[in-house]
């Protein structure tokens, strides 16, 4: 790349470089979570410091030792560790953390590469909340019309529009735009992600008088209407959680029913509607759903139909010449 060692300029170069801080272990790790601060979302900063004290508290007194005494098999080590005493799903987040502040030292050039990214990841038995029948959704409405409206109209976001929970958690008053029809979010895909609020929810809004109350309140609060929160995202998701496993109990359901459940049960139901009563093909069904989904790839929304069953085909016993 045109460098010279013995000009002046690159001599200077290297002999601050040869000089340069040294880093511990810990303080390595503590300085990653310091410039990756800018860079990431509050919960994200939350793990890093989670993950990175638990490999310091499994490196004990090592942590003091520089960075560079750290290697690939001690890191392996620790992650085996964290698998025996959570689970592989755990230990591969814990793992992404690590890679993660690994990334920053070596892009900061405290280390040399950063080898956790070549660590495999362990296989997980995946959670997928199962979809409701047409009939549940009729039972879990008609009971939330009568008990929890507030819940109901979470739940509305869900499915209308597409929401993650924890997206729904998020929303404020000013993330809402009655007059255009927008809605703001932050999304698990983009800081800010715009999308259009159907007119199926967007006429509920509206009786909400939303306009009355402080921009900066969420929308969705343990006290049924709008107004100041300040808990962590996560605490107010696992409310709302704890709320409909109520409901679950009242009526019948067991725990692979969630309020993600609503999310895949209406995207499999307007999947299906294009491809029967549009008479849509399989691509052109995931080019309509994309922006309204709000995924982030065509292959991306194909791999989520494939995970919850959403593309049923039609019977196929005329198909078979020969019957047992």
């Amino acid at each position: 790349e045109g460098c010279n060692p013995f000009t002046k300029e690159w001599q200077a170069v290297f002999s601050k470089s040869k000089n340069q801080k040294t880093y511990t272990i810990e303080s390595a790790l503590e300085y990653a979570r310091g410039i990756s601060k800018d860079l990431v979302g509050p919960q994200t900063q939350r793990d890093y410091k989670s993950h990175a004290k638990k490999l310091i508290d499994f490196l004990s007194s090592g942590s003091k030792k520089s960075i560079e005494s750290l290697n690939k098999r001690i890191i392996i080590e620790f992650l085996n560790d964290v698998m025996k005493k959570t689970s592989p799903r755990t230990r591969n987040n814990v793992k992404s953390s690590i890679s993660a502040l690994f990334t920053v030292l070596e892009n900061q050039m405290i280390i040399p590469e950063n080898f956790v990214r070549s660590i495999h990841k362990e296989k997980t038995r995946e959670k997928v909340d199962r979809t409701f029948s047409t009939e549940q959704l009729k039972d879990v409405t008609n009971y939330l019309r009568e008990n929890d409206l507030n819940l109901l109209l979470f739940i509305k976001f869900v499915s209308y529009n597409f929401l993650r929970p924890i997206e729904v958690c998020r929303l404020k008053i000013d993330h809402i735009n009655l007059k255009e029809g927008m809605l703001y979010f932050h999304a698990k895909n983009k800081p800010t992600k715009i999308k259009r609020i159907p007119d199926i929810l967007l006429s509920e809004l509206r009786d909400l008088n939303l306009d009355s109350y402080n921009k900066d309140f969420y929308l969705f609060t343990y006290q049924n209407k709008p107004a100041q929160w300040k808990v962590k995202d996560s605490d107010r998701r696992n409310h709302f959680s704890n709320r409909f496993k109520e409901v679950k109990n009242v009526l019948g359901l067991d725990g692979s029913y969630g309020i993600y459940s609503f999310r895949h049960s209406y995207i499999t139901n307007l999947f299906q509607h294009l491809r029967t009563k549009k008479n849509m093909s399989y691509n052109e069904a995931v080019e309509f759903l994309l922006p309204i989904t709000g995924h982030h790839s065509k292959e991306g929304l194909s791999n989520y139909l494939h995970k919850i069953d959403a593309d049923i085909p039609a019977d196929w016993s005329k198909l078979i010449d020969v019957v047992i």
